[in-house]
Order: structure tokens, then sequence, then C-alpha cells
């Protein structure tokens, strides 16, 4: 049974084409994976599937009665909010219900005659939904995954746990499709493997945005690859879209060799003076030019660099017997270790079991409740951290990082402008002048890690770089 069915639909932000002419259609138990690289109109993609973006053109087409439910790359609360509360302010119809169920309920207490009419219409339209189950299977859900409690304020959870409370408030409706972004994020590996099974049941339909290759291998049956503006779709699992998207670049690189070959040969030609082009093809200049629209231009590639020219001290970081405690429950015991230079350390753990809360102490940001972080004299801290730190949306890219620093040494005695610096991690001077609130997820990512490096630690402190 085709539950989807998009035909023709386009979309340009910021000038230039997210995607174009795409046409597909979804079978119920099918499961989509979309790949690409940031900004390139995944997330966008998501929303025009479930209806909260327009597209330039083109129709989505859904099945009757279509129930869908949406994960967002960055679960958004409100202040004060507790995890039950949560589940409340979601946008499914269910939820909808309920929320107006329960404002009802409120406004039934002066007894008027319309609120109590309008209060059984609601319960008979939850009766009708079968959404008086939403909050058990909410619960249930949380218990699976290993969650939070209902009474757990939104504002103390990790970036794991509120990874979690979104999920299951996604699952909870037992939506016909799932749509997807990033939902391995902060999730720690048993989390993220019980979601694989979960996903892979034929029951579940599901578009999903993700760089979680296993993840992709695991679930997809398909494949929807964005590229340029041009959206491929391939058949099967991510193993199948590798293959398949290497014929196509061997195919496209043979195109292109051939087309510069000739384009040699009519430039060539082009230069001669005018009576030695006496007689030729009148055609001929409007082919050259058609020909020269048709190479494409290589994907810029990020480039590395090194703040090892900056000196560190004979002590890096002692931590002496650090530790901390929220409540009456100890996240970070007593704990004790001398740091050397060039060490390469990972943390691991579940969520919520202190891996960040460590990191923030090493920062700074937080205080041990015991312990000593004895911090070298020439140790320079540069922490990436999970949830980004706040930017202002409205600054163009160039000026966020002009305002970290105009230049960074790279080398000794070689330094780079911001702008330069920009270029190297895959910003192009087009996208200097652009307000950040116009960047996807992905790209503000990677725009805070730019102006993490721009300050040339010497020390890093990475918490989830690969989100």
């Amino acid at each position: 049974m085709v539950i989807l069915s998009v035909e023709n639909i386009s979309k340009t932000v910021k000038d230039e084409p997210l995607f174009q002419d795409v046409t597909f259609g979804m079978q119920r138990g099918e499961k989509i994976g979309l790949v690409g690289p940031n900004g390139c109109g995944k997330s966008t993609f998501l929303r025009v599937l479930d209806g909260s973006t327009s597209t330039d053109s083109g129709t989505v087409a859904k099945a009757r009665e279509l129930s869908i439910s949406v994960l967002e790359q960055q679960p958004r609360f409100q202040s004060g909010q507790k995890v039950e509360d949560f589940l409340l302010d979601g946008d499914h119809p269910s939820i909808h219900l309920l929320r107006t169920y329960h404002t009802l309920v409120e406004e039934g207490k002066a007894h008027t005659k319309a609120s109590g009419n309008r209060l059984h219409q609601v319960m008979e339209q939850i009766e009708h939904m079968h959404a008086w189950d939403v909050q058990t299977r909410f619960a249930s859900f949380l218990g699976e995954l290993q969650g939070p409690s209902l009474d757990t304020p939104m504002e103390v959870l990790s970036g794991g746990m509120l990874k979690k409370v979104a999920i299951a408030r996604v699952l909870a409706v037992d939506a016909d499709l799932l749509l997807l972004d990033e939902p391995t994020n902060h999730l720690d590996i048993p989390t993220i493997q019980w979601l694989e099974r979960y996903l892979a049941s034929p029951a579940i339909s599901v578009v999903l945005v993700t760089h979680d290759r296993y993840l992709l291998d695991h679930v997809c049956t398909g494949i929807m690859e964005f590229d340029r503006g041009y959206v491929y779709q391939h058949p099967g699992a991510y193993t199948q879209f590798l293959q398949r998207r290497e014929e196509r670049l061997s195919s496209l690189q043979a195109e292109q060799d051939r087309l510069k070959t000739v384009l040699r040969r009519e430039l060539e030609w082009l230069s001669r003076g005018p009576k030695a082009r006496t007689g030729k093809d009148s055609g001929r200049k409007n082919r050259i030019g058609i020909m020269q629209d048709s190479l494409t231009t290589e994907q810029p590639q990020m480039a590395g660099f090194t703040s090892l020219h900056r000196r560190m001290g004979k002590k890096i970081l002692e931590l002496e017997n650090i530790g901390k405690t929220y409540g009456d429950t100890p996240v970070v015991l007593p704990f004790t270790h001398s740091f050397s230079k060039g060490e390469r350390i990972g943390l691991i753990g579940p969520n919520g079991s202190g891996k960040t809360t460590l990191l923030e102490m090493i920062a700074g940001r937080i205080e041990p409740d015991q312990g000593i972080v004895d911090v070298g004299l020439n140790t320079a801290f540069g922490y990436y951290d999970q949830l980004d730190t706040p930017m202002d949306l409205g600054m163009t890219v160039l000026e966020h990082i002009s305002e970290i620093a105009e230049e960074v040494t790279v080398a000794p005695g070689q330094t780079l402008s911001a702008a330069r610096f920009l270029e190297l991690f895959g910003f192009p001077v087009s996208f200097h002048r652009i307000s950040i609130g116009l960047l996807s997820g992905g790209e503000r990512r990677r725009l805070h890690l730019v102006g993490v490096l721009m300050q040339a630690p010497n020390f890093l402190l990475l918490d989830e770089p690969t989100n």
C-alpha cells in the first residue's frame, strides 16, 4: 500500500537549489535513509514531507488519515518542564487532543455547559484515536530506553537522556510514518542497538536522516542521496548504495574527462582568428557554451591544521580526587588522573553516567564537590560541547568567527585570517555573509568547531564530536 507519493518537488534556499524535481512513492513498511553532506537539504526535505515547510513546486500526497510522527534533530522544551509535561508539548494529533483534554478539565472546574460539551466531544475523539494509550506507551518506552522518570526536570537531563525522552514521545503515538532527524545523536551504544531492532520491524515505515552508516545498513531498504541539488535513489541498504554511488561517480568522471578533451579542442578552434574560422559551423560557439556549463565543479575539501606550535609545559592537567553529586545521586565518584602530552582518551558509558559532567569540570564550567582540578600554566582548552554554545542567529558566519578572533596561528610564523580559516573547514566565501539562522544543524556544529579551533587550543575536549 502506497502511503506517500511525491511528484516533482523542488526547493531553493539561499538562492541555491537544495533539491529539484524529486519524484518517488513510499510503500508501507519501507525504510528510507537520506544521505548527503551538511546543508544539502535533508532536514528541509523531512519538513516538506510532514507539511511544515512548503515546496517551490510539485506535490506531496499522503494516504488518507496517514499519521506522521516527527523527531527533530535537537529536542526543544520549555523552561521548568518535567518529562511528563514534555509529552503533552508534541505536535501529533493524539497529543494535541490530550493537551486539549487537560485544558478543558481545568476549565471544567467552573462547571460551564459549553466546556462540558466540548470536553465530551474531545473524549470521544480520544477514544476514536486510541489516544488514552499514549501516556502509558510513553512511560513504557522510557522504561525500555532506560530513560529518566516522569517527574524529572528536562533542564537537568544530559543530551543522551533528552534524546531518549524525545524518541519515547515520537514512538508513543504509534504513528503510520516516522520522520527521524539524526535519531542516534547523543545515544549510548545499547540504546542505538535497541533503536535499530525497533525500526527494523516490518510494521515500521520510516524516513530518516543520519550519518550513522551502521543504522543505515541494518535498517534501510532504500537510500536517497542528496548531491549538489539532485537526489539519486538507490534500492537496498547502505552497502549497496556505496557500490552504486561509486559506479555513478565513475561514469560521471568518465563523461567529464571526455567533455574536457572535446572542450580543449573546441577552445583551440575558438582562439584562432576570424579568417581561420570561416565556413565553420555557426552553432559551434553555442555548443562550446553548453559543454562549459556541463562541467561540474569539484566539491571543496576540508583541510587540516595544527596548533602544536603552542608550547605545553611539563604539567598539563592533574585531577586529584574530583567528584560530583547532584542531589542524592553521585554522578562522578572520586577520580584521580595525571594527563601526559599526546594522550588521546575516550570516555565511554551509558547516557547520564557523568561523561559530560567530567568534561565540564575539566573545562571549569562547573565546580567539583570535592577534589582539585590543577591546570598547567600553558594548557589552553578547546571545548567542543555536546549542545553547542548559543549563537546569535542574526549574525553572519564571518561576523561570528571574527568576533572570536580576527586571525589564527596555524604554524610558527604563519597566520590565517578568519575568512581563510572558514574556507579551510568547508565554508566557501559564498557562505560568509549568510546568517547563522539559515545554516543547517550540521553546518552550525561545524561552525561551532571552527570557533573552538580559532582559539588555537592545545588540549581538546570533544563531547559527541561526530553528532
